[in-house]
């Protein structure tokens, strides 16, 4: 049977969201936050766009030493993409014959589109979206002083 409702939210992105609760979550395994090794077998753009996006999401508190796999996919989605983009420079480019003469999207363009919607979904995994940010505290933000009411 397939799960309804909400997808779980991470514990430590509850801690950044400020709404973390010790009676009710757990902040799951106790993971470093450092930027993974990147892939030996990675190509030259998924590694120049890991040393510049790695840092920056290790900085947030968004990437642990565990990710490796996911900000892989992120990466390598997002390289590929724009590549695909590139090869799209023009509306002609986007289209193509169909055998009957009628003119459709090209096949290159719904690649791009699919590989846009990779992109978008990993990056709210990271937080690389404005509506994905928006709950987020920043790390030296913290929890307010509650002025004793926290012990209630």
């Amino acid at each position: 049977m397939a799960k309804r409702g909400r997808p779980a939210i991470a514990g430590q992105t509850k801690v950044l969201q400020g709404n973390f609760r010790k009676d009710r979550d757990s902040h799951g395994p106790d993971v470093e936050i450092s930027v993974p090794e990147c892939p030996k077998d990675a190509p030259d753009v998924v590694r120049i766009a890991w040393k510049k996006i790695g840092p920056i999401l290790a900085k947030q508190g968004m990437l642990s030493s565990c990710d490796q796999i996911p900000l892989f996919a992120y990466l390598d989605s997002y390289t590929k993409f724009k590549m695909v983009t590139r090869a799209l420079e023009t509306l002609e480019d986007m289209l193509e014959a169909t055998p009957n003469g009628y003119q459709q999207m090209s096949q290159a363009f719904h690649i791009r589109n699919k590989l846009w919607k990779e992109v978008m979904d990993a990056g709210k995994e990271f937080g690389h979206t404005p509506a994905s940010r928006s709950g987020l505290k920043a790390p030296n933000q913290g929890q307010l002083d509650l002025g004793g009411f926290e012990d209630l």
